[in-house]
């Protein structure tokens, strides 16, 4: 084999085959002559530090100035000295780990399978502020989602002066790089969300904007949960605008204890003041059983609502309890029924309405083309008690029946009582 001289690693030695220095030269003649075999490396140690030996945790290490005893098995001994990373790794000589942290003690050098350490001096930094340079992908959510942080790019800065830059590439990523969030399931009240690092036991935070938007309401046991998870939070409930989304349904699942799957109201249901938005064909309750109440709300109709529902309101199509303080306001709006009874509040009313009132603005309009149909602007039939109920007609609005009876408040049948 062909001998080398050996100054690209070692000192001293004249020779080296395959890596490994033997005396003499090498000799023997030919690619696959005779001549000495190489030596096997018996032991490796530190003959002289590297230059640098403290570091901050997060710095690589450098062996810069490091120098190597190599002893071999044919009594050669030779040194092999560190001018750069480059040089060392050219020379065949690695280490690790590369990126220092505060728990590294001694670096671990090897060479042809040999190794020995390097002690080292690596003092930890401690977080002493965040900040948000990229806000996450997505800052807009539906409340019941909970929040992804990716796309966050942080800056944080240490006690050394030295920055960093945490990017998040997903939830798990964040956590594993020290990140974490609250809330971290999403309600409508949640109008930032708090990202806080920790690094040696020391957390920072910032905040994220985000905006939450209300679970589009479907059915009624959604709409009674709203209104109660409103009052659970102390909420101002007349603040609370809730719009019903074309696909509404007054029928519910089972289970609940206030309204029956069938959309019936059996309890009593005080809407704070809260504010419907009508869009869709259905009344926001079926029936409102007897001894049940619905209280304290306002509805708009700003749209065409049609109904072939039996009876028609904007509240109930049936009031069997008392409906109280409910006030609705038609802008142009329209409710055309094909059906048998129309009102502003109720199709038919069997039990008690008070203090309640529609407003109609603009061209809005309530009318049933059923034939022998009824039409009001509170009931469309009156059977119990209306009592201190006012219906407004601006502009050009109107109440008609086509082929039927109609009436500004109700149309009274049987015991039905209107009293101002």
């Amino acid at each position: 084999q062909k001998a080398e001289v050996a100054e690209n690693a070692f000192s001293g030695v004249s020779a080296v085959i395959n890596g490994a220095p033997v005396a003499g030269g090498g000799g023997g003649g030919g690619d696959g002559g005779g001549g000495s075999a190489p030596a096997v490396l018996n032991e490796l140690k530190v003959s002289e530090g590297p230059t640098k030996t403290s570091y901050t945790e997060g710095e690589t290490f450098n062996p810069t100035g490091l120098t190597l005893t190599a002893t071999y098995d044919n009594g050669i001994t030779g040194t092999i000295e560190i001018k750069s990373s480059a040089d060392a790794k050219a020379k065949g000589v690695t280490w690790t780990p590369d990126e220092l942290t505060k728990d590294t003690k001694e670096v671990i050098i090897t060479y042809q399978n040999k190794t020995t350490t390097v002690s080292v001096n690596v003092q930890k930094v401690e977080v002493t502020g965040i900040e948000v340079t990229n806000r996450p992908t997505k800052t807009s959510y539906t409340e019941g989602e909970t929040f992804d942080p990716t796309g966050l790019t942080l800056i944080a800065t240490y006690d050394n002066g030295t920055t960093g830059t945490i990017e998040i590439k997903s939830s798990a990523d964040a956590k594993a790089k020290g990140v974490t969030w609250t809330p971290d399931e999403l309600t409508t009240d949640t109008k930032a969300v708090t990202i806080s690092y920790t690094h040696n036991s020391v957390t920072q935070t910032a905040t994220v904007p985000i905006t939450v938007k209300a679970k589009p309401i479907t059915n009624l046991q959604m709409f009674i949960e709203r209104i109660e998870k409103a009052k659970e939070s102390n909420a101002d409930l007349s603040g609370l605008t809730i719009e019903l989304p074309g696909g509404y349904v007054s029928e519910i699942g089972s289970g609940s204890t206030d309204v029956s799957n069938a959309g019936i109201l059996t309890g009593e249901l005080d809407c704070g003041g809260a504010t419907v938005i009508l869009t869709g064909n259905n009344p926001l309750i079926n029936t409102i059983n007897s001894g049940a109440t619905l209280s304290n709300l306002n509805i708009r109709i700003e749209s065409k609502i049609n109904n072939i529902f039996q009876n028609y309101g904007t509240v109930a199509g049936t009031n069997l309890g008392t409906i109280e303080n409910c006030h609705v306001t038609m802008e142009n709006g329209s409710i055309t029924a094909i059906s048998d009874c129309v009102g502003g509040i109720v199709g038919v009313n069997q039990g008690e309405i008070k203090g309640c009132d529609v407003t109609m603005n603009g061209s809005s309009k309530i009318f049933n083309n059923g034939s022998g149909s009824y039409a009001g602007g509170i009931a469309g039939v009156n059977e119990g008690t209306i009592q201190k109920c006012t219906v407004k007609k601006n502009n050009t609005s109107e109440i008609a029946a086509y082929g039927g009876q109609a009436d500004d408040i109700a149309v009274n049948q049987g015991d039905g009582a209107i009293i101002d």
